[in-house]
Parts: C-alpha cells; sequence; structure tokens
C-alpha cells in the first residue's frame, strides 16, 4: 500500500507541474485520490478503521501597494495668483492587492510642513472609505486616509495633494518633503509601506 501512495503522490505532483497547477492545489488534489486509495485494505492485510480527516490550507495576508513614483509639483506663481491660494495635482496613482479585509490607508509627512502653509491629501479607493481631504501638515502623524477597505485589486486609483498658502507669504524656496503611505491589517498589525515625493514652493512676484 505505501508504494501504491508514493506512486499517486509522484504522479499527481509531475502532473501538476506540467499543467501548471500551483503545488497548494496539487496537494489537496492528492489527499482526494490519495484518500480513498489509503482507505482500501490489501489481500490478506488487516482492515482499518475508516473515518473523516479535514485538510486546512493556510494562506497567508497579502498587501501590496505600488505608487506612482514622480515628484508632486506644488508651485505658486505669485505673478498670476495673489491672496490665499489653493494649488491642486492629481498626477499620482496607485494600484494595490490585498487577500485581507477591514484593511486601511494611512498617510503621514516625514517633517512639518513652512509656517503659512498648510498640506493636504486625499486617497481615492473602490474597496474602501475615503475620508476625503486629510491634513498631514503636522508631519510626523499616521492619519487615516481610507478605511474599511475589503480584499481585491485597486488600479490605477488617484491620490491628489493640495497645497494652501496664506496671503502674506509672499516667496518661499523650493522645499520638498516625503509622504508615507502605509497599508495595514489592523488585525495581525501587518503593513506594507510605499512612498511619494512632494515637491512645493512660492514664486515672488516680478
Amino acid at each position: 500500500m505505501k508504494e501504491v501512495v508514493c506512486h499517486l503522490l509522484v504522479s499527481v505532483v509531475n502532473r501538476s507541474l506540467r499543467i501548471g497547477v500551483p503545488l497548494a492545489a496539487a496537494a489537496l488534489l492528492m489527499v482526494l485520490v490519495v484518500g480513498p486509495a489509503a482507505s482500501q485494505s490489501a489481500p490478506g492485510s488487516r482492515a482499518l478503521a475508516s473515518g473523516s480527516h479535514t485538510v486546512r490550507i493556510g494562506v497567508a495576508p497579502i498587501m501590496v501597494m505600488v505608487v506612482s513614483s514622480h515628484p508632486v509639483p506644488l508651485i505658486l506663481d505669485r505673478n498670476m495668483i495673489a491672496g490665499r491660494a489653493v494649488i491642486r495635482d492629481e498626477s499620482t496613482f496607485y494600484n494595490l492587492t490585498s487577500n485581507v479585509d477591514n484593511v486601511l490607508i494611512e498617510v503621514s509627512l516625514d517633517r512639518p510642513m513652512p509656517p503659512g502653509t498648510r498640506l493636504s491629501v486625499s486617497v481615492a479607493s473602490s474597496l474602501g472609505r475615503s475620508n476625503g481631504w486629510v491634513d498631514v501638515t503636522r508631519g510626523g502623524r499616521e492619519v487615516a486616509a481610507v478605511t474599511g477597505m475589503s480584499r481585491g485589486l485597486e488600479n490605477g486609483q488617484t491620490i491628489s495633494f493640495q497645497l494652501e498658502v496664506a496671503s502674506h507669504i509672499g516667496e518661499l524656496d523650493l522645499e520638498d518633503r516625503l509622504l508615507t503611505i502605509t497599508l495595514t491589517d489592523p488585525v495581525s498589525r501587518q503593513s506594507h509601506t510605499a512612498y511619494q515625493s512632494v515637491q512645493f514652493g512660492v514664486l515672488s512676484r516680478l
């Protein structure tokens, strides 16, 4: 009987490799095939008690996000806009794959924005609830941008940036900040992190 089981195992694995069946599926098929064969007694052997068996195949959490890597330009030209100004950019997008429910997306800046400016971020999602514009001005503090995401795929979803500049800011040298975007499973606390560079400044009036 051991020889029969081994022969069946090798046959199933070899066939799965030839036709491209994942190994986990091949293992399950092996259980279905070998189970009935193993329960049959060979001639002259002692019969074994038969019973049901439960096979559990664990699946590890998968959370992967890819963000377009070009810097976000938020440049205010005082020759064009006077007083309080708001500039937006919607050129950043992301793709996401997850097999976990209730995932959330959090965003944070590496350091605070200059006085007189405010930076907000909005993350679109078809799998969860977007919190709209969230303020990341303070830096170093994670803010929930999307909550309650179900498992699935996000393709080409937009990450929008909004820079607000107070009226008394007439000039600001070009600076940059690094936005951290974290995909987190609240249950296992496993996470995946992506980054996006943000450049901003104010051109003085000529």
